[in-house]
């Protein structure tokens, strides 16, 4: 059985990763100083991930309540 993932799911997980990578040192610069480069960006990518997934579903359910 094949699992569709549909494209503005995707789109929307994509965007907020790329805001959570490139924005997220700006914002956090002291887990920069703390953690180093890449672990910051990549920890900071998954929670733009998570964050735009959770915003995701909270406006597809108002949108489309079953």
């Amino acid at each position: 059985m094949r699992v569709r993932i549909p494209l503005p799911y995707t789109v929307c997980l994509v965007g907020g990763m790329a805001i959570g990578v490139i924005f997220g040192d700006r914002v956090f610069p002291e887990l920069e100083a703390m953690f180093g480069d890449p672990v910051t960006d990549i920890f900071l990518g998954a929670m733009g991930a998570l964050f735009a997934a959770i915003a995701y579903e909270t406006v597809a359910m108002l949108l489309r309540p079953d």
